[in-house]
């Protein structure tokens, strides 16, 4: 008889040849931390291409999960596993909401001051409105997912002239200049909205086209005389045609408009497309006859179309909204003070300063380091030995109910961030200037996350109530926790909290009423009769001499 181990000395290899061979067993390094005998272990789970140990080391000691640094892990296994971890609310909800129109003003304020839609450029602004204070305050402040640079500043300067300027202008005048900064500053952004748009009109046209010339509903009688379908309506008055036909009318505008904007976006390109998106969004007489199509693959191409028509739509809503807030009091009076103030992030010295000022507890973390890549099952299974719950699933069914985890290896966390709306709120909270209600805007919606944490902030902090948009409920990796932590414990938990209901929502089913025991865990290694020798020198041919 022959041990594997003296047959072949270096570990790696004795490793791949007990594959080779089915051999389940082989003599690894010792372990210390011990693993309960009644805990069950799908073959699959023995090795993975992260560690090559027996199962027995798969844990981390007690209470390890209880550092911060496994935190951007755990956001890890969230992602893999899921797009959102909770329903969003439904966007197309009408009912009245308090700052309504503020919200959507601060919001078209971040939009126009991101000026493309990557991660890094998503910003987040609040209204400064100090108008009893001496001297008066009306600024916007607003931060970016990233250090702002020159160009970003000049942009949110360019733009405070530009809001400035309601004071003597109407509202068309007004409307087309704020077309005329976003030709220059957003080109990339509108182009997008102007190809996705081609995509779909022309054919969507066509399908109109037809509807119409088939006579199916009498739309002598629909036609109302408010909105987008009184402004159709007049300009088939105008010119002698049916309603129908006059919106057919501003279709083709729109698609010409389109074309021209993908190859030369001026400002009256981008104010007719906006302009004409805005009428046909908000016409009942286009939403009908949508709902009317009978084949799906064209009611999809439709609700495509619509919501690029609902996008650009909001530029010219926007516009409109924005100086009519302007120009009321106590802002027209205050206009001439209107300015955009940037803010960076705020440095561990002043995060401690906030807490010192606030009794709240202060940590530094160090994002610097990080815990070394590990198999998903090690977290999973340390996690529910931390937590009191059992685990009786193995990678191939958390693999099958969530497929992202194949991947998990190849899965880059990236180095942690501060996002716009935290960075923005910890600056308020440094300057200690700003209270009572502070509208937020964010040129997208709140991460699930950032959500926990204002929301955090709104219970702790007495003096300011920060009025934040939404959330799409999504979880982002590198997710940069604060440092205080009386509110960043509040995210920690709700992860772990998500974390355990998706490893607890995976259920053990075995394919087959035959069980397979597996090996003991005591047999310290495996003899080899000489005929299976043979096998092993065929297994040699594909080590080199330095692997041997």
């Amino acid at each position: 008889m022959v041990i594997l181990s003296e047959l072949i000395p270096h570990l790696d290899c004795r490793t791949q040849a007990a594959k080779a061979l089915i051999v389940s067993s082989i003599d690894t390094p010792s372990v210390t931390v011990p693993i309960e005998k009644s805990q069950h272990f799908h073959p699959f789970d023995q090795y993975t291409a992260i560690e090559s140990r027996s199962h027995q080391s798969r844990f981390l000691p007690p209470q390890s999960l209880d550092d911060p640094k496994f935190f951007n892990l755990a956001v890890t296994f969230i992602s893999s596993c899921t797009l959102q971890v909770e329903t969003p609310p439904n966007p197309y909800n009408r009912t009245p909401e308090v700052f309504q129109r503020e919200k959507r003003i601060f919001q078209f304020l971040s939009i126009l001051l991101a000026s493309t839609n990557g991660s890094k450029d998503v910003t987040a602004v609040a209204g400064d409105l100090r108008f009893t204070s001496n001297p008066p305050v009306f600024r916007v402040v607003y931060s970016k997912n990233k250090i702002l640079t020159v160009l970003d500043r000049l942009r949110a300067t360019v733009l405070g002239s530009v809001v400035r300027s309601a004071s003597t202008k109407t509202s068309d005048e007004f409307v087309q200049t704020i077309f005329a900064f976003m030709s220059q500053t957003q080109e990339t952004k509108l182009k997008a909205l102007a190809r996705e748009f081609v995509k779909t009109a022309p054919t969507l046209a066509t399908t109109l086209l037809n509807f119409v010339k088939s006579k199916e509903t009498d739309w002598s009688r629909v036609a109302s005389d408010i909105g987008g379908d009184g402004l159709i309506y007049d300009m088939g008055c105008s010119n002698d045609i049916s309603t129908l036909a006059s919106m057919m009318t501003f279709w083709d505008g729109m698609i010409d408009t389109a074309n021209t904007a993908q190859l030369n976006l001026d400002a009256d390109a981008i104010g007719l497309l906006c302009k004409f998106a805005f009428i046909v969004s908000n016409s009942t007489l286009f939403l009908r006859t949508v709902n009317r199509l009978k084949e799906r693959s064209e009611k999809e191409v439709a609700f495509s179309c619509y919501e690029t028509l609902r996008h650009m739509a909001m530029y010219y809503e926007g516009a409109r909204n924005l100086y009519e807030w302007v120009k009321t009091e106590p802002y027209q009076s205050n206009l001439h003070l209107f300015q955009f103030a940037g803010k960076d992030p705020v440095s561990d010295d002043d995060i401690e300063t906030i807490c010192n000022g606030n009794s709240f507890r202060h940590v530094r973390y160090d994002h610097s380091i990080t815990p070394a890549k590990m198999d998903y099952l090690t977290l999973i299974r340390s996690r529910s030995d931390q937590g009191g719950y059992s685990i009786h699933p193995g990678r191939h069914a958390f693999t099958t109910r969530y497929p992202a985890l194949y991947d998990w290896e190849s899965t880059n966390e990236g180095t942690p961030y501060s996002h716009a709306e935290i960075t923005l709120a910890l600056n308020i909270l440094h300057e200690g200037t700003m209270t009572g209600d502070i509208l937020f805007g964010v040129s997208k919606q709140c991460c699930y996350l950032c959500e926990i944490w204002l929301n955090r902030l709104n219970d702790v902090y007495d003096t300011t109530r920060l009025i934040i948009p939404s959330s799409h409920k999504k979880i982002y990796l590198a997710w940069k926790l604060s440092g205080i932590r009386d509110i960043d414990c509040m995210v920690i938990s709700k992860v772990w909290y998500k974390f355990d209901e998706l490893v607890q929502n995976v259920q053990y089913k075995h394919p087959s009423d035959t069980l397979i025991p597996l090996p003991l865990d005591d047999i310290d290694d495996i003899p080899l009769r000489p005929n299976e020798l043979k096998m092993i020198v065929g297994i040699s041919k594909h080590f080199t001499d330095e692997d041997w």
